[in-house]
């Protein structure tokens, strides 16, 4: 009994490892397939300035966490409204603010503020989360 008890034991490890491994190499593909997209967009983005519009609750319930609505004119002068995908501390805008904004060409409801913080911030993000998934890989392997 005590063999298929820590057979299976072993078998949860191993499967929870793999879960763990998995989940970080998944989570640096995501983070690099970002950085290639930032580079793209920095380089051959069309850019612009927006206004911050708005800081709009995140949820009713969630207190004092805001999001920033931006507005800008596309190449053909419609104006556009974009909320920022970074999100949280030290990514607030004030309203009124003047902000640089980058999107793809023929897409401007893809844009993003074009600050270092709003442009790294996902794909840190991505990283930081893979390097937790593999440091608990780690310690299961060492345990």
């Amino acid at each position: 009994m005590a063999t298929v008890t820590g057979a299976l034991l072993c078998a949860g490890t191993a499967l929870f490892l793999l879960l763990c491994a998995g989940t970080a190499l998944f989570l640096l593909l995501c983070a690099l397939i970002e950085v290639l997209h930032t580079r793209r967009l920095t380089r051959s983005g069309v850019r612009t300035e927006g206004t911050v519009i708005a800081n709009v609750p995140l949820r009713v319930d969630d207190g004092p966490a805001r999001i920033p609505v931006i507005a800008f004119a596309d190449q053909q002068g419609r104006r556009v409204e974009f909320r920022p995908r970074m999100r949280g501390r030290g990514m607030g805008l004030p309203t009124g603010a003047t902000v640089p904004v980058v999107h793809p060409p023929g897409r401007p409801r893809q844009a993003r503020v074009l600050t270092r913080r709003h442009m790294a911030g996902p794909a840190v993000a991505l990283t930081l989360g893979a390097a937790a998934f593999l440091g608990v890989a780690a310690v299961i392997v060492a345990g």
